[in-house]
C-alpha cells in the first residue's frame, strides 16, 4: 500500500475530501524525534502488511515542515496535536481512533482494523 505524503493545506483538503468509501489514516511525525522514528517504523511495517480487503487510505504529515497543516488537522479533527500521532477517520471523516507516542503499536492498529481485542503483549509490540 502506498502512502500519500501531504505537505500543504491543498493536499490535505484533497485527501480529506476524497473517496468517502474509505477510512483514512493520518500519521503525523517529526523527522528529528527518535520516538517518531520508532513509531514510524512500526506504522510503516503495519501498513506494508495490510491486505487489500480493508479499504483504507494512508497519509503522512511531517509536522516540522508542515506546521500550519498540522494545526489545521488539529482544528478539523478536534484532536490535540501530538507527534508522533495516528488519527484514524471513518468513511464520513469522523475520528474513529487516535493514538500517540508509545501507544502506536501493531497490536493497537490491528485492534482498530479488525474490531477484535488484542492481547496486552501483542498490543505493546
Amino acid at each position: 500500500m502506498d502512502f500519500n505524503k501531504i505537505g500543504n493545506i491543498e493536499e490535505w483538503e484533497s485527501f480529506y475530501a476524497s473517496n468517502n468509501s474509505k477510512d483514512k489514516i493520518i500519521f503525523k511525525f517529526s523527522p528529528i524525534c527518535p520516538i517518531s522514528f520508532m513509531a514510524e517504523k512500526k506504522f510503516d511495517s503495519w501498513v506494508k502488511n495490510l491486505n487489500n480487503a480493508k479499504e483504507i487510505e494512508v497519509a503522512k504529515v511531517d509536522v516540522i515542515n508542515s506546521r500550519s497543516l498540522s494545526q489545521l488537522i488539529e482544528k478539523q479533527t478536534n484532536i490535540r496535536h501530538e507527534s508522533p500521532q495516528v488519527i484514524w477517520l471513518d468513511k464520513k471523516g469522523k475520528v474513529k481512533w487516535d493514538a500517540n507516542h508509545y501507544s502506536i503499536t501493531k497490536g493497537a492498529l490491528d485492534e482498530q482494523l479488525t474490531g477484535e481485542k488484542v492481547s496486552f503483549l501483542r498490543k505493546i509490540f
